[in-house]
Parts: C-alpha cells; sequence; structure tokens
C-alpha cells in the first residue's frame, strides 16, 4: 500500500469508528475495502500494463462511502 492510500485509509477508518460505538470493531470493512482496492488495482493495470502489481494506490480505495452513508 503506498503511502497516500495508508494515510487516507487511516482517516477513513478512523471516521467510520467515530460512526460506531467505541468497542466495535470490524475487520470485515478492512477485509472488504482491501479485496475491493485489489479489483480497482487489477481493473487499473489493464490501462497501465507496466504499473506495479504489488502496489496498491490511494486511487485503488473507493473511500467515497463515508460522505454517502454507505457504511
Amino acid at each position: 500500500i503506498d503511502e497516500g492510500a495508508d494515510t487516507s485509509l487511516l482517516s477513513y477508518f478512523n471516521a467510520v469508528q467515530a460512526l460506531r460505538p467505541s468497542d466495535a470493531g470490524n475487520g470485515r470493512l478492512a477485509r472488504n475495502k482491501v479485496e475491493e482496492a485489489i479489483l480497482n488495482q487489477s481493473r487499473r493495470l489493464v490501462a497501465e500494463p507496466d504499473g506495479d502489481l504489488s502496489l496498491l494506490l490511494s486511487q485503488d480505495f473507493d473511500l467515497s462511502d463515508i460522505a454517502g452513508d454507505k457504511i
């Protein structure tokens, strides 16, 4: 995970946690976000064949669901 994605994910998970009870940890949310990012990465790499297969970029993560209350 690149540094930009790392920072964005930390902010995202902090915002999600603020919306939930303090004892509600959700590993499934993190796993789903990473799996979604891997799918988005594969789509991106089709267009960028020389891209790094081992690196998830911030653009691979869709973190817009807080604003849209999809959580």
